[in-house]
């Protein structure tokens, strides 16, 4: 049976866990403590939300609000001994529902470029990429 739900503390352990064997974690974005504070965001566009299916999670999302009505998703993660089982699709949908009940007219993601597959997927999905531009993301660490 699978459950969405909104993250809780924890679940922390699990998410990191998933993140770490897909090679996704970072330090900065993952850490307990932004999970905690997105997670706890009352913006209706903001948020952490697990898949769990027969009481394990093996799935989580992140969204942030971008604006007015645009929401990004960023860190879809599946555990890599359940993927390929239509489970980050499902989780995906489930939250682009939430997104746009919150009032989301715009559903947006970065991701690694060079990932020829995660494109393949999301483009699956209906997402397309923004013609004639190549994104990256970049930030400056506290210094």
């Amino acid at each position: 049976m699978r459950t969405y739900r909104p993250f809780e503390s924890p679940d922390y352990a699990a998410v990191a866990a998933n993140l770490q064997a897909a090679g996704m974690y970072d330090e900065v974005w993952d850490a307990k403590e932004n999970l905690q504070a997105i997670a706890a965001s009352s913006h209706p566009l903001s948020g952490v939300t697990v898949l769990e299916r027969d009481g394990e999670l093996v799935a989580s999302v992140y969204t942030i609000p971008w604006g007015e009505n645009t929401a990004f998703f960023f860190r879809l993660c599946v555990a890599t001994e359940v993927r390929g089982q239509g489970l980050g699709s499902s989780l995906l949908s489930h939250v682009e529902e939430k997104l746009k009940f919150g009032g989301a007219k715009e559903i947006a993601a970065f991701y690694d470029s060079s990932n020829e597959a995660l494109a393949a997927f999301y483009e699956k999905l209906g997402y397309g990429k923004t013609p004639g531009r190549s994104f990256h993301c970049i930030w400056k660490p506290e210094s």
